[in-house]
């Protein structure tokens, strides 16, 4: 009868996703409602950002429609998620569990893979050195490491704990570049790079960096081979073009056309820059002294999640000076170092000026696009872990007794656990409101105030109130700063200044009857939570329900608790409706005369229509320093209008399409500004002034021509 065992590779991974329940211990009891980590001040939370991907993941593929374009938020656009942190390598390798039981589980699961497969992977590459116990030492690091931990229970970025694509790609990397590789390993190199790029594009870029030494070095130093480095190569490259290119290109084109991926905060990437003393100060979240630190003056600003390990760091030492193949791991470890250092050396939060390599490659096309150098600790790690394993075995090499070779691959794994040992973490079940889980379903959109159009991750937990509810809402948090035009909607342009006030926009219709038209059926006031997002103070209660009330003709709320107010908009006929895109310059008035508003080269507006048919787009324009031409972007063509130099009315008529059109403006002739006309030290480009824009459906077919004055 023969005795029955599991291949060492299963046996490994059982006891990483062992090791994953013991570092997030207790989440294992509660992982179909419960996320780790604790509720952070005004409600920056990533990880129901994350939660959100993860129910959006199965949603896009019920209906089935685009993974990378949602109506879902930001409503009524529809806003594109190729800069979005979608990780769709995790989200739909989980999907049928999110499916099963929802998104919190679909979270947990990615999380504890995380484990099992980073420590697998480790595990594997670091067999390349090493016997299999000091092996197990490597995936420690990596998988334990304080970095992966906050990761997931302090940031609840799924994207970056999510980190266990990259071990097995170094894996194949250096398999394919050894004299005796065959296709099959850049292929598997390939296919795990494809796999981190549709994780995270980060890591994607660190792999390359990390490559491009090593390919170098082979290619130069193997001379005799280069005819099959360069066949494995171009496999690897055509892998990686064929599954993750026409992403690429789609992201590339939008870049082309758009800069709001590179809108980011004046103090990034600075801000998310490691700090030299953070490699060396315990953890944030030790379970024994993640608190001493403060103790022993270490600034706030240093942030605490990149500890390298006391244990680590002594058993990389003695790899890299008993064991010299070892050194080029030692190498990256620095290089990478220095790299998640930033643009310039901090330590304790002290910038010293002192200038690092980071500063030469921020401003290069897409690296621009990394704004946190500090994730290149998660390269560091695994550098790290190579080295750490390689140590464990030159010490247990030393002992002539295989028992005692053991003992200390086994006491050095047990002090690196030590040295890094967060449990038990705090976990949190999301709380949601009442009124938003009794919601029946349906497709009636929700506004959502306040707005936070500045600060869209306050809106994160809005997202996750939708995994519950389903329906479309009015904000949402996009990983990038998106632009936001449905906020220039005159119902929500109302709300936002907190008043019913005319713009230049005229409305054809009330509140329920616009509203009808977008397809919104309620108007959610949210009330300050403990910890939660910014939201209505007490005292800014009344002045929200009196102005809603007023536009939408009640006398009260539908429902109200300590959550919310929500009023449901009242049945009405829909009328069209004007909203104000981008390129629009303040609200303006003068004495005895309409509101205005200038544009600059470009501006843009959406044509709202509840059915298709005849309307009449009217206007009146004043050119800027005389007359110009006027360009009229519709969705049939280009026209042009001649502007006199005075403010005169213009009419177009317009067959549109039921639903929403865009309509440019802009101007054939150069900007000027008010300094340039009257020396009034207004800089601002401006080219025409707008006043009663209008937008009517004609019931009859008329015989006015195309453009008039």
């Amino acid at each position: 009868m023969s005795r029955f065992s599991l291949p060492p590779w299963f046996a490994v991974l059982l006891c990483f996703l062992v090791l994953g329940v013991v570092l997030t211990w207790p989440l294992v009891w509660r992982p179909l409602s419960d996320l780790p980590g604790g509720a952070h001040k005004d409600g920056l939370e990533d990880a129901y950002q994350n939660v959100w991907n993860l129910w959006w993941t199965v949603e896009a593929l019920r209906q089935p429609t685009s993974l990378w374009l949602s109506d879902r938020f930001f409503y009524p656009e529809q806003p594109n998620l190729l800069y979005h942190t979608l990780s769709p390598a995790n989200t739909l390798l989980v999907a049928p569990i999110t499916a099963l039981w929802g998104p919190i589980a679909g979270y947990n699961a990615v999380a504890l893979l995380s484990f099992g497969f980073g420590g697998l992977g480790m595990w594997l590459l670091a067999r390349r050195w090493v016997g299999p116990a000091a092996a197990l030492l490597a995936g420690i690091v990596y998988v334990a490491s304080p970095f992966h931990l906050a990761a997931l229970v302090t940031d609840g970025q799924l994207q970056i704990f999510a980190h266990q694509w990259l071990p097995w790609y170094g894996l194949f990397l250096l398999r394919m570049l050894h004299p005796d590789a065959r296709l099959p390993d850049a292929a598997l190199a390939g296919a795990f790079l494809v796999l981190t790029a549709y994780s995270d594009w980060y890591y994607t870029l660190f792999l390359l960096l990390f490559s491009a030494p090593l390919v170098l070095w082979t290619f130069v130093r193997r001379q005799s081979e280069r005819r099959q480095l360069l066949v494995r190569l171009a496999l690897l490259g055509a892998l990686f073009s064929a599954l993750a290119g026409p992403l690429i290109g789609l992201m590339l084109l939008e870049s082309a056309r758009s800069d709001y991926m590179y809108m980011l905060p004046d103090d990034d990437p600075a801000r998310l820059s490691a700090d030299l003393l953070a490699y060396l100060v315990p953890p944030r979240l030790h379970a024994l002294w993640g608190v001493a630190p403060w103790d022993w003056g270490v600034a706030i600003a240093v942030n605490r999640r990149f500890y390298l390990g006391l244990v680590a760091g002594v058993l990389a030492c003695v790899a890299l000076i008993r064991r010299p193949i070892l050194r080029p791991w030692g190498w990256a470890v620095l290089a990478f170092c220095i790299l998640s250092l930033g643009g310039s050396l901090r330590i304790n939060g002290v910038d010293t000026g002192i200038v690092l390599p980071q500063a030469l490659l921020a401003d290069l096309p897409i690296v621009r696009l990394t704004r946190q150098p500090d994730r290149f600790n998660v390269m560091v790690t695994l550098a790290l872990g190579v080295l750490a394993a390689g140590g464990a075995e030159v010490l247990a090499a030393s002992l002539r007794r295989p028992l005692w070779r053991g003992v200390v691959i086994s006491l050095a794994g047990l002090l690196l656990l030590l040295d890094y040992f967060p449990a038990p973490i705090v976990t949190r079940t999301p709380a949601v409101p009442p009124f938003l889980a009794s919601l029946p379903p349906g497709d009636g959109a929700l506004i959502e105030y306040p707005f936070h159009g500045e600060r869209p991750y306050r809106d994160a937990e809005r997202m996750l109130f939708q995994t519950v509810h389903g329906r479309p809402i009015s904000g949402g948090y996009h990983s990038r700063a998106y632009p936001q035009p449905q906020l220039g909607l005159p119902v929500l342009r109302d709300l936002e200044v907190g008043r019913l006030e005319r713009d230049i926009t005229v409305d054809s219709g009330s509140w329920p009857q616009m509203l009808a038209t977008l397809g919104f059926e309620y108007i959610i006031g949210y009330k300050q939570q403990p910890l939660g997002p910014q939201s209505l103070q007490p005292e800014e209660a009344a002045p929200f329900r009196a102005l809603v009330e007023a536009g939408l003709g009640v006398k009260q709320p539908l429902y109200e608790d300590a959550w919310l107010i929500a009023y449901r908009v009242p049945p009405a006929d829909p009328a069209p409706l004007i909203g104000l895109r981008g390129g629009w310059g303040a609200l303006e008035a003068v004495q005895s005369a309409d509101s205005f508003r200038w544009i600059g080269a470009r501006a843009e507006i959406g044509v709202h229509v509840p059915d298709a048919g005849r309307y009449q787009f009217s206007f009146d324009a004043l050119p800027a320093g005389g007359p110009r031409h006027l360009l009229v972007e519709l969705p049939t063509g280009t026209t042009t209008l001649p502007l006199t130099s005075e403010q005169r009315r213009y009419r177009l008529l317009l067959d549109l399409p039921a639903g929403t059109s865009l309509i440019g403006l802009a101007s054939r002739e150069a900007p000027t500004s008010g300094d340039a006309l009257e020396g009034n030290d207004d800089t601002r480009p401006i080219t025409v002034r707008f006043t009663r824009i209008a937008l009517e459906r004609l019931a009859l077919m008329s015989e006015m021509p195309q453009a008039r004055p």
